[in-house]
């Protein structure tokens, strides 16, 4: 890294811009206070943006990786993940999926739930299909 190009910026209608040009490796970084916002902005080969309004924070980037110790989210309204490829959740130990009221698990293709045993309960439990399957050694109903 070579010499940095660095600028503070005020302005009363504009608020206050900070600047910080490392033109040897192409990176300019800007974080930007207008009185509504805060943005923060590194720009190279990808750029990413960091948004915080008194609402809400935007997180705009390629990669977005969170180490820490204990993570911990709380949403007191819905939740939502989604993926635009695959997405996978895993555990070294114990983990739970739980609700206090309807779980609803669909996928358009192949569904399949495995352990070494395992027990599907309920008040009510109800196996559909065009084609049924129960195969094992021993096989008990009722």
């Amino acid at each position: 890294m070579g010499t940095l190009v660095c600028r503070i910026e005020l302005s009363k209608t504009e608020g206050i811009t900070i600047t910080v040009e490392n033109n040897d490796d192409g990176i300019i970084q800007t974080a930007v206070l207008n009185g509504e916002s805060i943005t923060l902005k590194s720009a190279g080969s990808e750029t990413s943006t960091i948004v915080q309004k008194p609402d809400s924070i935007t997180i705009d980037c390629k990669k977005f990786k969170l180490n820490a110790g204990t993570i911990e989210c709380i949403s007191q309204q819905d939740t939502k993940h989604t993926s635009g490829a695959k997405y996978e959740v895993s555990s070294t130990t114990d983990m739970n999926l739980k609700t206090s009221t309807n779980l609803q698990a669909t996928a358009s293709i192949n569904a399949g739930f495995k352990g070494t045993m395992t027990t599907v309960e309920g008040q009510t439990t109800t196996i559909k299909g065009t084609l049924v399957q129960v195969q094992g050694n021993l096989i008990k109903l009722g």
